[in-house]
């Protein structure tokens, strides 16, 4: 069993970096937003003619693109474009999904001479999965971006559509009956106002079960978390979200963007001291071009739209 370590470098960073890079056996995977590619080209090269396999994520910009030195064609490359003018401006590497690397440090040219620090982390696999989540999630931008089509708000006044930006919200209903239905609805919610438009709705039968969605017993007491489960939970956890996804997607006639179901969001307050109960609507998946635009709970407006979907799903 490996014992978990961490280690944290404030000088000489860009060594360290590429120390560690020449140990990967396996795999490496790096999300930076700048790259010093003259720099580490050759070493992304030496990796992939040993059999390595390298991917980097980086932010599609001038900086990058005036600094290019392409890597061998067995380098993956995924750059990438983030919505409007903001950055994709992550700073980490998982290597051989064992050892990670993070810190306020950019692998640019630059950086050098910054104060800076890098953390080097060894076997915490908890929290390397965090990370190999948001990889794959990038990666999935990367792919669908020149798919997503902007979609505006169809909510009317009397005389004129709203317009403005918006996404299409599909809701999960809880399981009720002998034959556990479920109401499912789908909104086109507003980006800019307080408004929605309602699209339509149908009832489906054992769909949490269809899903995965039932609540299990944990029963990993005294189960090893290693990298093996680690990687697992992740290709689990993938698998999950696809399945809900396209689920949505094959049985609405509008583009879906984002899925929540309805929940008690202070349980513990409201058992232990009596607080009112607060109801939201968790999101447990966003198409990835909408993820830093759709919260990850939407709260009760107390009067609106918001409102009336949570008053008939809690």
């Amino acid at each position: 069993m490996h014992t978990t370590s961490t280690n944290a470098y404030f000088e000489d960073i860009g060594f360290h970096v590429v120390q560690k890079l020449m140990k990967a056996k396996e795999s490496v995977k790096i999300c930076v937003a700048w790259i010093s590619w003259a720099k580490y080209s050759p070493v992304f090269d030496w990796l992939t003619q040993r059999g390595v396999r390298v991917e980097v994520i980086y932010n599609d910009d001038f900086i990058n693109r005036k600094n290019f030195q392409r890597p061998s064609p067995l380098t993956n490359l995924f750059p990438v474009r983030a919505r409007g003018n903001a950055l994709m401006h992550n700073k980490f590497c998982i290597i051989d999904d064992s050892t990670l690397i993070t810190g306020s440090f950019n692998w640019s040219e630059n950086a050098r001479r910054h104060f800076e620090n890098l953390v080097v982390i060894e076997n915490d696999f908890k929290l390397i999965k965090k990370f190999l989540l948001e990889f794959q999630d990038l990666k999935n931008y990367f792919s669908d971006f020149a798919q997503n089509n902007k979609i505006r708000c169809l909510s009317h006044d009397n005389i004129t559509q709203c317009r403005a930006a918006s996404f299409n919200l599909g809701v999960l209903g809880h399981e009720s009956g002998k034959y556990d239905d479920s109401l499912i609805e789908i909104w086109n919610v507003c980006l800019r106002h307080e408004h929605g438009t309602f699209l339509g709705e149908h009832h489906e039968n054992h769909l949490h079960t269809y899903l995965g969605l039932k609540d299990v017993a944990d029963d990993d007491y005294g189960v090893i978390y290693d990298k093996h489960a680690m990687l697992l939970e992740v290709d689990q956890e993938f698998k999950k979200i696809d399945e809900i996804r396209n689920h949505f997607i094959s049985r609405s006639e509008q583009p879906i963007h984002a899925i929540g179901v309805v929940s008690l969001l202070n349980e513990n307050e409201h058992l232990e001291w009596g607080e009112e109960q607060e109801f939201g609507i968790n999101i447990f998946w966003r198409d990835m071009y909408y993820r830093k635009v759709v919260p990850d709970i939407i709260y009760d407006d107390g009067y609106g739209f918001i409102n009336s979907i949570i008053s008939k799903h809690r």
